[in-house]
C-alpha cells in the first residue's frame, strides 16, 4: 500500500535566506495518528503549510493522496482538498452565522454554488438532521441555532471539528488545535480526534507544541529541530523534549 502522505528530501528556503527545512523525509500510512512537535522556529509550521499545499518546497517532493502537490493546478489542488480537512487554532468560523450554517460549510468543496447560496437561507430537514448528529458527537447538540460569536473558544473549536466530520475527509490536518483552550477542553478535543481516527480510519496529522498531549494521544511523533527531523517513532521511545527545548 502506498503512503497517504510522502515527504521526500524536502528543503524550504525563504526569500530572506532563512532555511526553514533541511532535507526532511518521512511517509505516513492511511489511518495513522501522527503528532508534529518542535520548538518555535523548528520548522513545524512550514512543514504543515507544505502538507496542506499552501506552500511549495524549494527542493524535494511532497505527495498527498498519491499526488505531487507541486504539479497540481489551482483547480486540481481545490479538488484534492475536498478529501482533506484543515482544523486551525483560530477556528475559521463565520461569527455572524449560526452553528448549523458554519458546520454546513464543511460541504463547500463538494456542493454547487447554488447549494451554498440556498443553504445560507435555509437548510433541508435532512441537512439539519445530519448537522444535528455531528454536533451531538462533539457535545454541542443544543447549539444548532446559536451564532458562532456567542460560543466559548472551546465550543468554537468543537464546531470546527464538527464541520470537519461533515466533510467526511480521508485526512485531517490540525494546526495547533488546542493552543487557545484550557486543559480540560484540550483533552476533550483530542479525544474527539482520537475517536475519528480509531472509528472512521481518518488519517490525523496534528501540529502540537504540548509534549504531554502528543505523548498521550499520538501513535507516532515527528520531532523537528532547526529545520531537521531528529525523531520519527512511537511516543514510548521518545527521549524527551530536552534535545530540542532550546532550539
Amino acid at each position: 500500500m502506498k503512503p497517504i502522505i510522502q515527504v521526500e528530501n524536502v528543503s524550504k528556503v525563504y526569500g530572506n535566506g532563512t532555511k526553514a527545512l533541511k532535507e526532511v523525509s518521512f511517509s505516513i500510512k492511511a489511518g495513522e495518528r501522527v503528532g508534529i512537535l518542535g520548538a518555535s522556529g523548528s520548522g513545524k509550521t512550514t512543514l504543515f503549510r507544505l502538507l496542506n499545499g499552501s506552500l511549495l518546497p524549494t527542493s524535494g517532493r511532497v505527495s498527498v493522496l498519491g499526488q505531487d502537490l507541486a504539479e497540481l493546478s489551482h483547480r486540481q489542488l481545490r479538488q484534492l482538498r475536498t478529501r482533506i480537512s484543515l482544523v486551525y487554532q483560530n477556528y475559521n468560523l463565520i461569527p455572524g452565522l449560526s452553528v448549523a450554517h458554519n458546520v454546513y460549510m464543511g460541504r463547500l468543496g463538494s456542493i454547487s454554488p447554488w447549494q451554498v447560496m440556498r443553504s445560507l437561507g435555509w437548510l433541508t430537514v435532512r441537512e439539519r438532521e445530519e448537522i444535528q448528529a455531528v454536533l451531538a458527537s462533539v457535545g454541542l447538540a443544543n447549539k444548532l441555532e446559536v451564532k458562532a460569536s456567542e460560543l466559548s473558544g472551546g465550543q468554537q473549536q468543537r464546531v470546527a471539528i464538527a464541520r470537519t466530520i461533515l466533510a467526511r475527509p480521508e485526512i485531517i490536518l490540525a494546526d495547533e488545535p488546542i493552543a487557545s483552550v484550557d486543559v480540560h477542553t484540550a483533552h476533550l478535543l483530542l479525544n474527539i480526534f482520537k475517536e475519528l481516527n480509531e472509528k472512521q480510519g481518518i488519517t490525523l496529522v496534528c501540529n502540537l507544541h504540548q509534549v504531554d498531549f502528543a505523548l498521550t494521544y499520538c501513535q507516532r511523533l515527528l520531532v523537528l529541530q532547526k529545520g531537521q527531523l531528529i525523531y520519527d517513532g512511537p511516543p514510548e521511545a521518545f527521549p524527551g523534549p530536552g534535545r530540542w527545548a532550546d532550539a
